[in-house]
C-alpha cells in the first residue's frame, strides 16, 4: 500500500480523518482521482469521509479538482437512493454544490440546475441564489414544500426579490383541498411563501398577501398579517383582527411575534386589544389572549386603555394577568394610570399587590398614598416591599409617604417609619 492508499484510508477513519485531511491537500492534484473515487462511493449511513473527499479536492482546487466534483454531482444527483440512506445522500450533495458555488467555473450552474431538478436540496439551492441563477426559481418554490430544504430555498429566493414575486404570489393561493386539509408540509411551503413575500414591498406582494388574510389556514393568515407588520407595506384593515386571534397560540415562541407585530402596527391595534380585555375568558385561551395583550398595551402604553386595564383588578383573579395589567399601566404616564394601579393593592395574589407597590413608588408622590396604605397588607412580602421602596424614594417622595403614614397608619407603623427611613435600616417585618 502506497503512501496516498495509506492517507484514504485514514480519512476514512472517523478518529483520523480530520488529520488525514490536511497531509491528502498536501499531495496535490496527485489526490484527485482517488478522492473522487471517495466521494463517489455507494451510498451509506456514514458519510463523514466523503465529505472530507469533497473538502479535499476543492482545497486543492484548479481545473482537474472542480472536474472531479461535478463529475461527482452529476453521478450522485442521478442516484435513486433508498429512503433510509437519502439524508446521508443528500449531505454529500450538499457539501459538493457549497464547493461548486464558490468555484467560479463557468459549467456549474448547469450541474446545480440538474441536481436541483432531481431533489430539493438546501445548499443546492443556497448556492443557485448566490449564482443569481433565475432559472432555479420554480425549483426554488417547489423546494419550499420540503422541510430539509425550505430554509436553503428561503434564502435563495429572498436574494432574487421582485424576480421571484409572481411566483411566490402563486404559491401561496391555496389547493383544492386546502379547504378541508392540507398536509403540514405543504401549509408550511406556502407559510414560506407569505414570509418571502413579505420582503418584496411591491403592489403584486401586497395584493396576495391581502388576499390570504382570508385563507382556510391559520398558519398562512398570521404569516401574512405578520408580513405586512414587518414590512413597508401599508397594512390592511383585516390585518390586525388575524393577529389578535393568534395571539391565543400556545406556544410562546409563535405568539411573541405577533405581539411584536401589533406593536409595530401600532395606534390602530388599542382598540382591537381593549376590546378584548373586556371579552368575557371561559378558558386558559382566553385569559393567555389578555395576557398578551397587556404585554402588547404595555409597550404601545396608551392612555386610553387604563379604564379597560383597571377593570381588570375585579374581573380577573389570575396571578399572570394581574402582572401583565400592572406592567403595562406601569408604562403608562399620568394620574389615572397611577389611580388605577392602587386598585390592584386590592388583588387576591400577594405578587400582584407586590408589583403594584413597586410600580406605584415609581410614580413619586402621586403614588405615595396607596403605597401608605399597603403597610395593612396581610402578606409579610408587600409589606417588606412598602419599607423597601420608601427607602428608595426621592425626597419629596419620602416626604409625602411620611405624611401618608402619620395621616393614615398605625401607632406600630409611624414607629417603624421612624426606624427604616431615618436609620436608614432595611431590616423589618
Amino acid at each position: 500500500m502506497n503512501e496516498l492508499d495509506q492517507l484514504i484510508t485514514r480519512l476514512r477513519d472517523l478518529h483520523d480523518g480530520e488529520r488525514a485531511f490536511f497531509e491528502v491537500i498536501q499531495t496535490g492534484p496527485a489526490a484527485i482521482p482517488a478522492l473522487e473515487a471517495v466521494v463517489r462511493e455507494e451510498p451509506q449511513s456514514v458519510f463523514a469521509h466523503r465529505c472530507l473527499a469533497a473538502d479535499a479536492l476543492a482545497a486543492i482546487g484548479g481545473p482537474d479538482a472542480w472536474s472531479a466534483l461535478l463529475r461527482a454531482l452529476e453521478d450522485l444527483s442521478a442516484r435513486h437512493v433508498p429512503a433510509s440512506l437519502a439524508i446521508a445522500e443528500d449531505a454529500v450533495v450538499d457539501r459538493i454544490a457549497v464547493h461548486l458555488g464558490a468555484s467560479g467555473d463557468p459549467r456549474v450552474p448547469e450541474a446545480l440546475l440538474a441536481a436541483l431538478a432531481a431533489r430539493p436540496r438546501g445548499e443546492v439551492a443556497r448556492a443557485l441564489g448566490r449564482l443569481h441563477e433565475e432559472r432555479a426559481i420554480p425549483m426554488l418554490i417547489a423546494c419550499l414544500d420540503d422541510d430539509l430544504a425550505r430554509e436553503g430555498a428561503m434564502e435563495a429566493l429572498r436574494s432574487f426579490g421582485d424576480a421571484a414575486g409572481e411566483a411566490l404570489a402563486r404559491k401561496l393561493v391555496p389547493g383544492d383541498a386546502a379547504s378541508t386539509y392540507e398536509a403540514p408540509h405543504l401549509t408550511a411551503g406556502r407559510v414560506a411563501a407569505a414570509e418571502l413575500l413579505g420582503d418584496i414591498p411591491s403592489p403584486a406582494a401586497a395584493q396576495a398577501l391581502s388576499r390570504a388574510l382570508d385563507d382556510p389556514s391559520p398558519q398562512v393568515r398570521r404569516a401574512s398579517a405578520l408580513a405586512f407588520a414587518t414590512s413597508k407595506m401599508p397594512a390592511p384593515d383585516a390585518a390586525i383582527p388575524v393577529l389578535i386571534e393568534a395571539l391565543d397560540h400556545p406556544d410562546w415562541l409563535t405568539a411573541k411575534p405577533v405581539i411584536d407585530a401589533l406593536v409595530l402596527l401600532g395606534h390602530p391595534a388599542v382598540t382591537p386589544l381593549l376590546n378584548l380585555l373586556d371579552e368575557p375568558v371561559r378558558d386558559a385561551s382566553g385569559e393567555r389572549r389578555r395576557q398578551r395583550a397587556l404585554e402588547a398595551l404595555s409597550q404601545l402604553a396608551p392612555e386610553e386603555a387604563v379604564p379597560a386595564i383597571s377593570r381588570l383588578a375585579a374581573a380577573s383573579t389570575a396571578p399572570r394577568t394581574g402582572l401583565a395589567a400592572v406592567a403595562a399601566l406601569a408604562a403608562i404616564p399620568g394620574t389615572p394610570a397611577t389611580t388605577a394601579l392602587g386598585a390592584f393593592l386590592d388583588h387576591p395574589a400577594a405578587s400582584v399587590r407586590e408589583r403594584a407597590v413597586r410600580a406605584l413608588a415609581a410614580r413619586g408622590t402621586g403614588g405615595t398614598n396607596a403605597m401608605a396604605r399597603a403597610l395593612a397588607d396581610p402578606d409579610r412580602r408587600v409589606r417588606h416591599a412598602v419599607w423597601e421602596c420608601a427607602h428608595t424614594l426621592d425626597p419629596p417622595a419620602r416626604d409625602a409617604f411620611i405624611d401618608a403614614v402619620c395621616d393614615h397608619g398605625s401607632v406600630l407603623q409611624r414607629i417603624l417609619l421612624r426606624l427604616h427611613l431615618h436609620s436608614g435600616s432595611k431590616s423589618h417585618r
